[in-house]
């Protein structure tokens, strides 16, 4: 009898073992699920902010002299900061930890884009100029 106990002990054990190392696989997978669906996200984001500065500058361009729009950008965006500047014709917004990225080509501007508060582009003679 006292080696049967001692069996149903170590039985117990094991079991309790086995699924303690199940739940902590079952875990791993869950957060990494989890990481994969922030970072689409976010990269989703940071996509989203460099269309919606092209497209403004791309409608600016085609618009006739005298055009004026005021347009805002996300201020923090999936909880995380991100970086938006206009060079050499290209519109570049990337986050703050540096994980996502992306830059698209826009027509010749003058000025910068400013990601907290308004924007003001506007177009004078031929030339797209942003926040004068």
């Amino acid at each position: 009898m006292v080696l049967k106990r001692g069996q149903s002990a170590m039985e117990f054990i094991i079991l309790i073992g086995f699924l303690l190392v199940a739940f902590v696989v079952f875990m791993l997978v869950i957060q990494e699920n989890m990481k994969d669906r922030t970072d689409k996200r976010q990269n989703t984001q940071i996509i989203d902010i460099a269309l919606s500065v092209k497209n403004e500058v791309d409608l600016a361009y085609q618009s006739s002299d005298g055009y004026v729009r005021e347009f805002e950008l996300e201020k923090n965006p999936y909880g995380g900061g991100y970086e938006v500047r206009i060079e050499d014709n290209l519109v570049f917004v990337n986050s703050v930890d540096g994980k996502h990225a992306i830059s698209l080509a826009v027509p010749n501007v003058t000025g910068d884009v400013n990601k907290e508060g308004i924007n003001i582009i506007k177009k004078e003679n031929g030339q797209v100029i942003l926040n004068p």
